[in-house]
């Protein structure tokens, strides 16, 4: 059974595997990167991304330690980034993991199950492009009920992505759901 990491350097080792797993095939861009909500408007400042050529998919790891949430910003988009000062790159899924213990109030969540790496996220997607059919087609397509221990309770959860780390075709798996989310907001 899948158990939600809430030990701090556990979740470490597993972001530290994400970012591995991407920065290896990509190429380093500063740019600016859409909003992430009232408490740090992050539109206004440039990024560290990275872009893989491979997969045409750009994507940014930045902590947010200083904010309530604690947690990583963890973005994807789809297409080389752009770094013109006045271009902000449009996100296409967040992926945001807690830096420590149980935060519902991210979607994204790592587990471990027989000592590998998951990468879960929550929730539905959403974007103001979307209406209920995309909504349902995107959860249709993705949506998985899985039996996860979280804290001290075991429980069947929802969630729309749900890869190995460990595996070598997580880059790939996560790549194509990227690019499903982009092509179902943009159509």
């Amino acid at each position: 059974m899948l158990v939600i990491l809430e030990d701090e350097k556990e979740i470490e080792k597993a972001q530290e595997l994400l970012e591995d797993v991407w920065l290896k095939e990509s190429k380093k861009f500063m740019g600016k990167i859409g909003h992430h909500g009232v408490e740090r408007d992050v539109s206004k400042e440039k990024h560290e991304m990275h872009y893989s050529e491979k997969y045409d998919v750009w994507f940014c790891f930045d902590s947010f330690t200083g904010s309530k949430e604690q947690n990583v910003w963890d973005v994807f988009g789809v297409g080389i980034p752009k770094e013109k000062e006045s271009q902000s790159n449009n996100i296409t899924i967040e992926i945001n993991t807690p830096i420590k213990g149980i935060n519902r109030r991210v979607q994204g969540v790592f587990a471990k199950e027989d000592d590998k790496f998951y990468l879960l996220r929550r929730g539905h997607i959403t974007s103001s492009k979307m209406n209920k059919e995309k909504r349902r087609e995107l959860t249709e397509k993705y949506s998985k009920s899985i039996p996860i221990k979280e804290g001290n309770e075991t429980s069947v959860q929802d969630f729309v992505f749900y890869e190995c780390i460990d595996s070598l075709d997580f880059p790939d798996k996560l790549a194509n759901f990227i690019k499903d989310v982009s092509k179902i907001k943009n159509s």
